[in-house]
């Protein structure tokens, strides 16, 4: 049976060798996979004196694994822990903007390299001391929840599209006459180019967006969903319209807590964006196949009359 300082030994080379064929792989955009966050796009092409951070690291795991190799334990295990805290430095950048999954990766190779080199440390040197492996790997998880915790929410609160998932997104409730005339205006674009993510400002949007979701999943699109469960049109400016629609609620409790959970996201993900009224459009063009040019959604609010009313989304009063 192989003794302890041998097996963590081959713990920290296996492991550094699989960090950085990793980083390598990253680098040439072959795990991508990881990559689910948004700011992978942000820190894959940054460069630390002409070089990419996943090429430092990569270069960090080849000597960690090289000094493993040739059983340079004492080196290894102090540029163990010099990688961790500059990491740690890492991480706590990344705690103030967008998570990057892909570093983080990186991140848990590093730390576990470190906690086997700790472990070969402890095993060489029984005297010792595992306060500075405890302390630095408490640092380390501390820099690291913010980010898991920031990947977690996005995850869970991306706004549902009832119709449509291009790049450009529309917030809107039924009952605002002017959500009404932008949806017929983009709506025309094609789905493929805009996204509809409803906005329930009370109950009886939420029975509208119901009835949407009915008659969208039925095969209709986004504007005749619209018409058909009851949204008031450009003449009737939020009133109530004088035949009221077929009732068409979800069909289990499950799925009216998941719309209401689906439409809770919308709100909250309009509400982060520092938005309180729809409509809200978030985007700068749509292309559409007809079209030889994007064409500018400023162009749907160059006339001060057009698309003037808005919704509060937190008010139960009627649009203007």
């Amino acid at each position: 049976m192989m003794e302890a300082p041998a097996r963590f030994r081959l713990a920290a080379l296996l492991l550094s060798m699989a960090g950085a064929l990793y980083c390598l792989a990253s680098k040439l955009g072959l795990a991508d996979r990881v990559c689910f966050s948004e700011g992978c796009g942000v820190y894959t092409e940054f460069e630390v004196l002409g070089f990419s951070l996943y090429l430092w690291g990569a270069g960090a795991f080849f000597l960690l694994a090289l000094l493993s190799a040739f059983k340079k334990d004492v080196w290894a295990w102090r540029l163990s822990l010099a990688f961790v805290i500059a990491d740690c430095g890492l991480l706590t950048w990344l705690a103030f903007g967008p998570p990057c999954s892909g570093c983080m990766m990186a991140g848990l190779f590093f730390i576990l390299v470190f906690c086997a080199q700790s472990l070969l440390r402890k095993a060489l040197f029984p005297w010792a001391s595992f306060a500075v492996p405890a302390v630095v790997a408490a640092l380390w998880i501390f820099a690291f929840s913010p980010s898991v915790f920031s990947m977690a929410r996005d995850g869970l609160m991306q706004p549902w599209p009832i119709y449509g998932g291009g790049p450009v997104k529309v917030f809107f409730s039924p009952t605002c006459p002017s959500c009404v005339e932008i949806i017929n205006d983009i709506a025309d674009m094609g789905e493929s180019e805009a996204g509809f993510y409803p906005i329930a400002k009370n109950p009886a949007d939420g029975r509208l967006i119901a009835r949407m979701d009915a008659l969208i999943r039925q095969g209709q699109n986004i504007q005749t969903a619209l018409s058909g469960a009851g949204s008031p049109s450009d003449s009737t400016h939020g009133e109530a319209p004088d035949a009221a629609p077929p009732e068409t609620p979800p069909k289990t409790l499950m799925d009216a807590l998941k719309l209401k959970w689906r439409l809770l996201k919308n709100k909250a993900r309009l509400f982060q964006m520092g938005f309180k009224t729809v409509p809200a459009v978030i985007g700068s063009r749509i292309v559409s196949p007809k079209q030889t040019a994007p064409r500018d959604l400023n162009d749907f609010f160059k006339h001060p009359g057009a698309h003037s009313g808005e919704c509060d989304i937190f008010s139960n009063t009627p649009c203007r």
